[in-house]
């Protein structure tokens, strides 16, 4: 397959998957829109009513232990709440068609204007490092679930967690695969830079032209980032203050039912505080590694001009350089966190 083929069938089998669960309609019309929508609402709904019942089972004392009724009541409400979010802005505001055509643009200008091919192999290895991870991951949340459901009467807890939990992994996996392929857009750029900046230092016979379309090709990454951005703009928010919430309270949850010797609720508090720790850790990684690639690329132009006796080439050098001092790659989430080890590390 072609490099661009390769990621737009990532992006559309991470859509199918999507379709599997019930939460994409299989097409983009109104009525089915409005059917899933309705649907979602139901389900929760349901499920509200009977978790604020309180008929389930419990470790800690029901009527005396305000806070950890508190505590259970709060992440329930995460859970519901980063369900509707997610699967409201998945049905009624999915720009995958729109990001996907900007990958393809990117990718075909690179090959056609620069005459670049695209390290396919890079691509491959990335993308299903992705799907790799959503595997695991939906692999030991269905393990766990089915070892919580042979000790308890409650099913209907954990069915409706699993279902919760799966479609915010899927969201938060469908994410990650859009930023790896913005992270090998930038390698590709830095690979396309330093030919170009070759070609300058051994005084070759090159087309300015070439420095221009880096130029373009850089513009039209940022515009991606931005479309990537308002994709995820409301449900990426809630999904990380759930894994914020949830990474807080399942050590609470291990302190607060030590004395009941439950292997398969210790073993899924385990699970899920290592899962979700990973959920945040990954996308600050990758987007920490996007920044590097942005600013390595940046320092490839930077100065270089220095010395040139050709003003055009020197001017378009200028031109590309103050460019790329004026863009960092930064994912905000919802205009209110960026994305980075700084951010984890608060």
């Amino acid at each position: 397959q072609l490099p661009m083929e390769l990621q737009d069938s990532s992006l559309r089998l991470m859509q199918r998957l999507m379709c599997c669960i019930l939460v994409l309609p299989p097409r983009p019309q109104l009525y089915l829109k409005l059917l899933y929508s309705l649907s979602i609402l139901a389900f929760l709904f349901l499920i509200t009513f009977w978790r604020f019942q309180f008929k389930y089972e419990v470790n800690y004392d029901f009527f005396n232990d305000y806070f950890s009724r508190g505590v259970d009541l709060i992440i329930f409400v995460a859970l519901v709440f980063g369900h509707l979010i997610t699967s409201i802005e998945m049905i009624w505001r999915n720009r995958s068609c729109i990001i996907d055509r900007k990958f393809q643009e990117l990718q075909s200008t690179m090959r056609e204007k620069l005459g670049h091919e695209v390290h396919q192999q890079r691509i491959k290895f990335q993308c299903n490092a992705i799907f790799a991870f959503l595997f695991l991951r939906l692999l030991v949340l269905a393990i766990m679930t089915l070892m919580n459901l042979t000790t308890t009467k409650t099913y209907y807890l954990y069915v409706m967690n699993f279902y919760s939990e799966t479609l915010e992994i899927l969201r938060c996996c469908e994410f990650l695969l859009h930023a790896v392929l913005v992270m090998s857009t930038y390698q590709e750029l830095n690979s396309v830079s330093c030919q170009i900046i070759l070609e300058i230092e051994s005084n070759k016979a090159m087309s300015i032209h070439r420095i221009f379309v880096v130029q373009e090709l850089h513009e039209l990454l940022c515009r991606t980032q931005r479309e990537i951005e308002k994709n995820f703009e409301h449900s990426l928010i809630v999904i990380m203050l759930k894994n914020f919430v949830d990474t807080s309270v399942i050590p609470y949850w291990m302190y607060v039912s030590r004395r009941f010797p439950n292997f398969a609720l210790h073993a899924w508090c385990v699970s899920e505080e290592i899962a979700k720790l990973l959920e945040v850790i990954l996308p600050c990684w990758i987007y920490t590694r996007c920044d590097y690639l942005q600013r390595k690329l940046r320092s490839q132009f930077h100065g270089i001009s220095k010395g040139r006796s050709d003003e055009e080439l020197n001017l378009a050098l200028l031109r590309i350089s103050s460019q790329l001092a004026q863009e960092r790659c930064l994912c905000r989430i919802g205009g209110l966190i960026n994305l980075n080890n700084e951010m984890l590390g608060r």
